[in-house]
């Protein structure tokens, strides 16, 4: 299987559910939906993805604090490699997608499982590509993108 990469993101909140979904546009014009997004990394995904601000609160969320710090940035862009959501766990009842997140540390690339929201969030400080595992395009119900 391989990897399909994500071109765009929206937030999608619906007022009879208490957590927003991310819709991720693919490359191959498909999308790739995931829900329950925790409400600090839909604020940080549609600011750094999309330039909009999804509240009025004037608290800032670590992230976009983290957006502002150029020593932040440039480590990141040049640890980050790429994130790939590329496996399905168990969580209590339910199951739950895991990214996979390549680092470069000391020269070396190491590999972390991270929430995939958070693991986006991580990819559009960096400036780095995020993926999706084919896999899971064609196990969802997609419709093409227009």
């Amino acid at each position: 299987m391989g990897k399909i990469k994500i071109i765009g993101y929206k937030i999608m909140i619906n007022p009879n559910y208490p957590l927003p979904s991310l819709r991720c546009t693919l490359e191959n014009g498909e999308y790739f939906d995931m829900s329950a997004i925790p409400i600090d990394a839909a604020i940080a995904i549609e600011r750094l993805a999309n330039g909009v601000d999804l509240t009025s609160d004037p608290r800032m969320i670590l992230a976009l604090v983290l957006a502002e710090i150029p020593a932040i940035e440039s480590a990141l862009k040049e640890s980050i490699e790429e994130v790939i959501i590329d496996d399905i766990i168990r969580y209590g009842v339910s199951y739950v997608y895991c990214a996979s997140v390549k680092i470069k540390i000391n020269g070396k690339f190491i590999r972390r499982i991270m929430v995939p929201s958070s693991a986006i969030v991580l990819a559009l400080l960096a400036g780095a590509n995020v993926y999706v595992d084919e896999k899971f395009v064609s196990s969802q119900l997609v419709e093409k993108g227009g």
